[in-house]
């Protein structure tokens, strides 16, 4: 079974990167008309829920950054941080690894 889920997160991450390679910093910031998210966001949430998932399945702590939790957690949104987040090229490092 968790052979299954890991490769399930690993074709998960190579599509997400396939994708966002055509998508710049700038248009990942976009925040569309009735939404509270953007891609920038997305794709901090997938980082940040791959890595919990994987962390707390193998009963380990996770290795992120404790502000990527208050960026890209569940109920998050962009409007709302605090702090500077990570750069998209950071994000797309941490989907890579």
């Amino acid at each position: 079974m968790n052979l299954l889920l890991l490769h399930h997160l690993e074709t998960v991450r190579s599509i997400t990167l396939k994708v966002l390679s055509s998508v710049t910093e700038q248009e990942s910031l976009v925040t569309p008309d009735g939404f509270s998210n953007n891609i920038f966001w997305n794709l901090g949430h997938i980082v940040y829920i791959q890595e919990k998932l994987v962390f707390e399945l193998a009963g380990k702590k996770n290795q992120l950054p404790a502000s990527y939790e208050r960026l890209f957690a569940a109920e998050t949104k962009p409007s709302q941080w605090k702090e500077t987040p990570p750069t998209l090229i950071q994000l797309k490092e941490e989907l890579m690894t």
